[in-house]
């Protein structure tokens, strides 16, 4: 199954990241106001 996650990593930042049961495909990190 594709998996999608979350987190809040501090004031304002988000970490997101996407993958299979292979292994995580892809990272990244967001900004908001």
């Amino acid at each position: 199954p594709f998996e999608v996650g979350g987190r809040i990593s501090g004031e304002g930042q988000a970490e997101l990241w996407a993958g299979n049961e292979a292994g995580l495909a892809q990272r990244a990190e967001v900004q908001f106001d």
